[in-house]
């Protein structure tokens, strides 16, 4: 895929590089998301790198390199709602349009060999390295229950919303913009709810088929946030959202540590705790402003390269990550946590990278990246 000129856009799947017509020519104003694409892959690694050292068993919320942790992984939280926004705002766009049976053609491609690949592979890790015997009957429950690894249920979103996007598209295609917002917040008001139920009332959590209802809000958002006049009012109303959801979800967390207990502090940093959602819009907001800023950045080959290698490095990070936490884990000193931190995440960009270069030349396995 190039970043410029008139070439076929790319709907995210999350990512990258292979060429779908159903997504329409590109048009101007979508030149940002190559660049947010990376800009979430990059998120999305730094989100699981620092997710230790924020987690439960670290006792010590007072310390400087519990809240620097805090603070990064709160920033780093916009990854999965841009990339759900990149693909609504591309496939939910007026001239997207195809016969439901040709898009669901198309879609299979995107989605079924990448979830029948990647959910394979993660099984089999968990079954020879973590020592996870499943049986077929735990197989079953793990895929029924889309989920079989921490970051793979981001595939069964994506093949939920895939199933409703020809209808979705009509109702937005007739919606003003008045009610196009309003079916945004009340989509995102009832997905944040559903994960408030499940989390803190444990009220019991979706399987493969409802996974992507909560996070239909994203996908239609990402088409009203490209709706939206980009006035300089909408970018400072996206700094201040992203500033203020930052500092929302970290404190949000650390209360509640405190007041419900340190396994409740992973709740703020979900997709769809109400902080996250305003820190989502705000970034999804600036990122969309770049090209204004930074044209020669945001449509670079360089950047264009490094978009096309975000969906196989999404899928293949925490295989690396893994492997390298088991052998380094973090220190609780500021200095030795950030230190660590920086250096789990180069080497586990560089290596995911690496693996999705070489698997998207084989020609039996590409697709699976």
């Amino acid at each position: 895929m190039s970043g410029t000129g008139t070439a076929p856009r790319t709907a995210f799947v999350p990512g990258a590089g292979r060429t779908d017509t159903s997504a329409g020519p590109r048009r101007t104003g979508t030149e940002w998301m190559d660049f947010a694409r990376v800009a979430g892959m990059v998120a999305v690694v730094v989100a699981h790198v620092f997710a230790p050292a924020i987690r439960f068993d670290v006792e010590d919320r007072s310390s400087p390199a519990w809240w620097a942790a805090m603070t990064i992984s709160a920033f780093s939280r916009f990854c999965v709602p841009l990339f759900l926004a990149i693909s609504g705002a591309l496939l939910l766009a007026p001239r997207a349009g195809l016969p439901p049976a040709e898009f669901y053609r198309r879609r299979l491609h995107r989605i079924g060999i990448p979830l029948a690949v990647w959910v394979a592979f993660y099984l089999a890790l968990r079954e020879f390295t973590a020592g996870d015997d499943l049986g077929g009957e735990g197989v079953a429950r793990e895929v029924i229950g889309g989920g079989v690894y921490y970051h793979l249920y981001f595939l069964f979103v994506l093949a939920g919303l895939y199933a409703l996007t020809p209808f979705v598209r009509l109702i937005v295609l007739y919606a003003s913009e008045r009610m196009l917002v309003a079916f945004v917040v009340v989509l995102l008001a009832i997905g944040a709810l559903d994960q408030a139920a499940v989390v803190l009332f444990e009220s019991g959590s979706g399987n493969a088929a409802t996974r992507f209802l909560p996070y239909l809000g994203y996908f239609v958002g990402g088409l009203l946030v490209c709706r939206l006049p980009l006035t300089r009012r909408l970018v400072r109303l996206g700094a201040l959202a992203l500033g203020g959801g930052v500092a929302l979800t970290t404190v949000g967390g650390w209360a509640l540590s405190v007041s419900m207990g340190p396994e409740y502090v992973e709740y703020a940093l979900l997709p769809l705790s109400p902080s996250v959602i305003v820190t989502a819009f705000g970034a999804t907001v600036l990122l969309r402003a770049l090209p204004r800023h930074l044209p020669r950045l945001t449509s670079s080959r360089t950047v264009a390269r490094l978009s096309a290698l975000s969906f196989g490095v999404y899928l293949a990070h925490p295989a690396v990550l893994t492997q390298l936490r088991e052998r380094y884990p973090f220190p609780t000193d500021l200095p030795g946590m950030l230190g660590l931190g920086v250096a789990l995440l180069v080497a586990t960009l560089a290596a995911s990278m690496a693996i999705t270069a070489v698997g998207r030349l084989v020609p039996g396995l590409r697709r699976a990246f």
